[in-house]
């Protein structure tokens, strides 16, 4: 991965999508916004699972990459809060204590997320479904 420059970010969630976007300000004073990344959002899993490529697997809510073995980082927060989204459109959660899948994650009122463990030593095992590719 290239630098990644998580300022000016924003994550917003549309009709569909994960919209991940940085604000420029231009010389005049105005602002552009340019779309940064582009996630699918599913809400369970395709039923093909993905191998992970590299350590980068999701986008924080602040922008920032979230790292497959940086769970412990995120591990000061509980199911209840969401932590960002992963390369494949599913959300991530802080840590629960309820079984997840091979890949990390289960469905919660009709929707597929993944949920950090304290026992594991990465936050995924593999995407439920096909990720995207950052830029």
């Amino acid at each position: 991965i290239g630098f990644w420059d998580a300022r000016s970010l924003s994550v917003v969630t549309t009709e569909g999508a994960v919209v991940i976007s940085q604000a420029t300000k231009l010389t005049t004073g105005s602002t552009t916004t340019e779309t940064v990344l582009q996630l699918p959002l599913l809400p369970l899993p395709s039923g093909i699972t993905a191998c992970i490529s590299n350590d980068v697997i999701g986008v924080a809510n602040d922008g920032s990459l979230i790292r497959n073995d940086e769970g412990s980082l995120y591990s000061v927060f509980g199911s209840d809060v969401q932590i960002g989204f992963a390369l494949d459109g599913f959300p991530i959660y802080g840590t629960g204590t309820t079984a997840v899948d091979n890949c990390g994650g289960r469905v919660v009122a009709g929707q597929y997320r993944y949920e950090l463990q304290t026992d594991a030593e990465s936050i995924i095992s593999c995407f439920a479904a096909t990720p995207v590719q950052l830029p």
